[in-house]
């Protein structure tokens, strides 16, 4: 399954603890596999997605425009403003939903 690291299957909570001016990022253990994802895309606000070359999962809550080794893997029902002032590590869990 494209996004899935190796081995991994469930959800699992991860620690997503730095803030940057248009993202929440949170790093990853492991490389999730980019095969069938696209060479890069262009967010949209609640966008969750997935940095190759930094290894990371993007939590978008403004616009960046295109960005080469993302992929979008899936969007958030939340309201993103609370994303803009976080302070210190936060811990969440994301899961796929039908």
């Amino acid at each position: 399954m494209t996004g899935v690291p190796t081995g991994t299957s469930s959800p699992r909570p991860t620690s997503l603890p730095l803030k940057y001016v248009q993202e929440v990022l949170a790093d990853l253990p492991e490389r999730l596999t980019m095969e069938g994802m696209p060479a890069g895309c262009d967010p949209e606000i609640a966008d969750i997605s997935y940095n190759h070359g930094h290894q990371v999962i993007v939590l978008h809550y403004s616009k960046i425009g295109y960005w080469p080794g993302t992929a979008v893997l899936g969007h958030m029902d939340v309201d993103v403003s609370i994303l803009k002032n976080w302070a210190g590590p936060r811990t969440a869990t994301i899961e796929r939903t039908d």
